[in-house]
Formats: C-alpha cells, sequence, structure tokens
C-alpha cells in the first residue's frame, strides 16, 4: 500500500487508484475471497448461519409444545412454559423472513454469476462454462464434468439457469428452497403489506420513545432492556418487511420474463396489464405500473421496468428494498431507510 502512494504522480491517490492498490496489495486470493458468496466449506455465506439459528429456535418451539402436551406437573408455570414458547415462535417468525429475504438474494448473485459466464448470452451454461461458474462461487468443481451429465446437460444445448441453481444447492440444500417459498408471519398469521407497515410505524415509535426515556436517565437498566426490546421488534418487522417486498419484487421481475414472448427485451402494455392484474400486488400500486409503461410510449425495457417498480412502491417499498440481511442475522439499514443507528452498514 505504501509503494503503491510512492509511486503514485506527486505521491498522491485518487479515489479509484486507491482501491485499485487496495486490490493489488491484498493479491489474488484476496480478491477471490472479497467477491466470493460461498464459504469454505461450500456453503452460501450468512444464509446457513441464519438457517442454523433457525432450526435452533425451530427445535426450542417443538420441545416447549411438547412440555405443554404432556401436562402437569411443571416445574415452572404453565404460563411461564407458554410465555416462552410465544417469544421463541416470534423470533422463529422473525428468522423466517430473514431467511426468505437472504435466499431471493442468494438467488440473485447466482443469477449474475451465471449471466457473467453465459457469455454468447443462450441462457445456457456448457460444459466448460459450468465449470467456470462452479469456480466463480468457490465451489467444489472436482466432477464439473460429471455434474454436467448429472444435471441433465446435453452436449451442444448446456444447462439452464433452473438446472445451474441445482449444481449450487450443495449450498443451501432443502432449507435454500424452502426459504424461497416461505410465507411471512406475524403471531400465526399470514400478513398483509398494510399490517405490517403499521406494527412497524408502532414499533419505530417505540423505540424513539424509549431513546427518550433513557437519555433523561442513562443508568436505568429497565429502560436500557426496555430499548434493547423495541430494537430487536423493529428488527424483526423490518425483516418481515424486506422480505415481502422482496419477494414481490421477484415476481416482478419474473412477470418481464415472462411476459417477454418475443425475447426482444421489452414488454408491452397490451402484454402486461392482465399479468400484473393476476399478481395481486400489495407493495406496488398495479395502476401506477401500468401508467409507467403507458408514460414510456406503450413499452419498457427491464431496466425502465425496474425503474417503475421503484416509483409504483413508493417510499416504503424502497425503504423495505434498502433494508439487508447481515450474515450475522442483524438487520443493516441503508441511508434511505435508516432506523437503528448503530445497525447502519459502515
Amino acid at each position: 500500500m505504501s509503494k503503491a502512494v510512492e509511486d503514485a504522480p506527486d505521491k498522491k491517490l485518487d479515489y479509484e487508484g486507491w482501491k485499485a492498490a487496495i486490490k493489488k496489495a491484498g493479491g489474488p486470493m484476496w480478491q477471490k475471497l472479497l467477491f466470493s458468496q460461498v464459504d469454505a466449506n461450500g456453503k452460501l455465506k450468512g444464509f446457513l448461519t441464519l438457517d442454523e439459528l433457525y432450526q435452533q429456535k425451530k427445535a426450542q418451539c417443538k420441545a416447549l409444545n411438547a412440555r405443554i402436551a404432556q401436562g402437569e406437573p411443571f416445574k415452572v408455570s404453565k404460563e411461564d412454559i407458554e410465555a416462552s414458547l410465544k417469544q421463541k415462535q416470534s423470533q422463529l417468525e422473525a428468522l423466517s423472513a430473514k431467511l426468505k429475504a437472504k435466499a431471493i438474494s442468494d438467488e440473485k448473485k447466482l443469477m449474475r454469476a451465471f449471466k457473467s459466464i453465459d457469455a454468447d448470452d443462450s441462457g445456457r451454461l456448457g460444459r466448460a462454462e459450468l465449470r467456470s461458474a462452479l469456480e466463480s462461487l468457490q465451489l467444489d468443481v472436482a466432477n464439473a464434468g460429471q455434474l454436467f451429465d448429472s444435471l441433465g446437460g446435453i452436449e451442444g444445448e448446456g444447462i439452464t439457469f433452473e438446472q445451474f441453481k441445482n449444481a449450487v444447492k450443495i449450498g443451501g440444500g432443502k432449507s435454500f428452497e424452502k426459504a424461497l417459498t416461505a410465507k411471512v408471519m406475524q403471531d400465526g398469521e399470514i400478513v398483509t403489506w398494510a399490517s405490517l407497515q403499521s406494527a412497524y410505524d408502532k414499533r419505530k415509535t417505540q423505540v424513539k420513545e424509549a431513546e427518550a426515556a433513557l437519555a433523561e436517565d442513562p443508568e436505568n437498566a429497565d429502560l436500557k432492556a426496555a430499548l434493547v426490546k423495541r430494537k430487536t421488534q423493529c428488527d424483526a418487522i423490518a425483516a418481515k418487511g424486506k422480505a415481502f417486498a422482496s419477494a414481490e419484487n421477484k415476481r416482478l421481475k419474473d412477470l418481464f420474463v415472462d411476459v417477454d414472448k418475443s425475447g426482444n427485451g421489452t414488454i408491452e402494455i397490451d402484454e402486461m396489464k392482465e399479468a400484473v392484474a393476476s399478481l395481486d400486488l400489495e407493495t406496488v400500486d398495479a395502476n401506477k405500473l401500468i401508467g409507467a409503461v403507458e408514460n414510456a410510449g406503450g413499452s419498457l425495457n427491464f431496466e425502465g421496468w425496474k425503474g417503475a417498480i421503484k416509483e409504483a412502491g413508493g417510499k416504503p417499498f424502497i425503504k423495505a428494498m434498502d433494508r439487508y440481511v447481515g450474515a450475522d442475522g442483524k438487520m443493516l439499514f441503508s441511508a434511505s431507510a435508516p432506523v437503528l443507528p448503530q445497525n447502519k452498514p459502515q
């Protein structure tokens, strides 16, 4: 790093030069690790940590349910066991939402890896391309040729993205597929976007009130505990909002591919009206989406479509999409969606 500055004109580096110096100083292995989405064991980063927490909470809920079903005698009161069960079920719902959001994000990363290797833009990977794609994800590629055959790859035609996802299932396994299709729950009920927004606004207000109370009495242990509780509740609602918005965002982006039957990279107003109506959207205003296509002259490319989704979703949708699930399971808030200052990404 020091040498990079010494060698620079006037011994100064601009930001781009500084980034290049970091990469050079880190070397090929550092760069590979920086951009890898899979850990040394071939598991999807972040996702498995969350899944392990989820499975732990699931087992705890099962054990508590069993204790309640067995009936008396209890070493602690039945009410205390039920309260503990309710708390762990709430934690389980939050972890499920985070897993769903993370799985959707990881699936997008897989698609990017697929497209980056699919040099001829055919929508398929050949045997050699599959090896390159797996190498880019740091997966074991010793039997890449055999894997190509086992996935149903046809010489001269290659494998599709769905087949490619099957190759990466060793990272997420069944949990990855389950997370993608999981329902977002709150207190045992499937949530609506409106109920999530209402709950989030309530929790956000409670966080601010708890912060104000603690500022008046900084050493009060009860107030400190109350603030931690409110922030944890706010984090859980934010995770559910992220999962809900991500799921609808994914459906809309998948819809573009489905509607674009001609494959020309655009969708027409007549093609998408009925398709959008069939999705029964909550986070995004369907009429605004249709209006965006009309305002664009009756057709939109994919980039325009992504912009239209954000516009039709408005600030709540954009804020939800700007939240991220960290590898440790905590929500990270961007500048457009701040709530918990200590959780902002650096």
